[in-house]
């Protein structure tokens, strides 16, 4: 949420995610829950990732800029690895979901009401010296957050507390527009489809839900102001456009790099005017990466980006199979919410990031320790299942093999 970054003073400089990391580490010493993280192939892939960004940041063309990334980023797994022990049991997610939230949607509502107020005529900008401080960060994050609230809200009893999160879901859907983001929009299109889709698989009042959204898209075009339909419609004129071309030019640098250092590319930063010089077609226009694919190319070589994509095949392959094992069983029917959650998200991520190089955003790690949380959760169900079935067993004279073999299977 980055708070501190809408005080004055030196309140804006506190440290304070320093210190709320610090006290977290301190609490999970000190408490009496699992300490274990078990075994689970994303996170062993993750750390494999982790070790390749070490040796790049050995090997760097600049070797003190890109420990300054390799530190943050370490710290961002670190809290990612932290998250699965924490947050292991159903009431202890469903607090961190609304965490995420009440964190990111805020800037979604407060967006949506200042782009209403002023018409759409400024543009909607992100917390200061945040990872999604400008236009195109905030917009990229209002997307991930989309599902979010639109999915949760099926998840509340409350109907005022329905109401609000669909409510925050229109308002987030007018701040996205109020970034004047050409990636936002792209991000945005998806995003709506992927929610669309899923309503369409899954819900009875399938015609409610395109209508829904049907009506999100139509309010939201009906407040974008004449000058927003002009910097949209220069996706399509992309050859005339200056910043489009520019960011061509980032991607055929990143290429020429990774060509040159194909096993290790230039370390965490690589995008400079320096190496501008000897690897883009154009050196003076310089630009930063403006891909979330093409930054991890550049900055870690193609053993970085296979590792990254990996990572992110694997997460979809782990809730395609929570999914199915929601429909299995009745009991587990309320995860279904949630992997489309994630899924929708990571598609907003994915789509958003063709355009903007937030590779090592925590928000999209932090979905990726999400979907680990709820497959243990999952796991600790079955077995539970399983335990109580051999005790039912034992008390009924004809055993249920059909359920133990289906619960093998799962």
């Amino acid at each position: 949420m980055n708070p501190h970054r809408m005080a004055w003073g030196l309140a804006s400089e506190y440290e304070l995610a320093k210190w709320t990391a610090l006290a977290t580490l301190l609490g999970f010493l000190f408490s009496k829950d699992k300490k274990t993280v078990p075994f689970d192939l994303l996170l062993a892939l993750m750390l494999l990732l982790w070790a390749h960004f070490t040796l790049t940041s050995f090997t760097a063309f600049n070797p003190d800029v890109s420990w300054v990334g390799w530190q943050k980023t370490s710290k961002i797994f670190l809290m990612t690895f932290l998250t699965i022990p924490l947050f292991r049991q159903k009431n202890r997610l469903n607090f961190l979901i609304w965490v995420v939230i009440i964190s990111v949607a805020f800037y979604g509502v407060k967006g949506g009401i200042f782009t209403l107020i002023t018409g759409g005529q400024y543009m909607v900008w992100g917390p200061d010296k945040s990872f999604f401080g400008g236009n195109t960060g905030l917009a990229l994050v209002l997307n991930m957050i989309l599902p979010f609230l639109f999915f949760h809200s099926f998840n509340q009893s409350n109907k005022y507390m329905r109401y609000g999160l669909l409510g925050s879901f229109f308002l987030t859907l007018i701040a996205i527009i109020g970034t004047n983001s050409r990636g936002g929009l792209v991000g945005l299109v998806a995003v709506l489809l992927a929610i669309s889709g899923s309503v369409l698989l899954r819900t009875r009042k399938k015609l409610v839900g395109f209508v829904f959204i049907g009506l999100c898209i139509l309010a939201g075009t009906m407040f974008a102001p004449q000058k927003w339909f002009e910097r949209m419609h220069t996706i399509q004129t992309y050859e005339q456009d200056a910043s489009a071309m520019g960011r061509i030019n980032a991607w055929w640098f990143a290429f020429n790099l990774a060509n040159d250092r194909p096993l290790i590319g230039g370390g965490f930063d690589t995008y400079n005017p320096e190496l501008f010089l000897r690897y883009a077609p154009n050196p003076k226009d310089f630009h930063d990466a403006h891909s979330i694919y093409f930054r991890v190319l550049a900055d870690h070589g193609y053993p970085g980006l296979f590792l990254y994509l990996t990572i992110i095949i694997l997460v979809f392959r782990t809730l395609r199979q929570l999914g199915k094992i929601a429909k299995t069983i009745p009991s587990l029917n309320w995860t279904q919410n949630y992997v489309l959650m994630f899924k929708s998200s990571i598609i907003a991520f994915l789509s958003n990031g063709v355009t903007l190089g937030l590779a090592y955003f925590d928000l999209f790690w932090l979905v990726v320790a999400m979907t680990v949380c709820l497959k243990l959760i999952v796991q600790d169900h079955i077995e539970a299942l399983k335990i109580q079935l051999q005790l039912d067993e034992k008390q009924s004279s004809i055993p249920s093999r059909a359920n133990n073999l289906t619960f093998n299977r799962l």
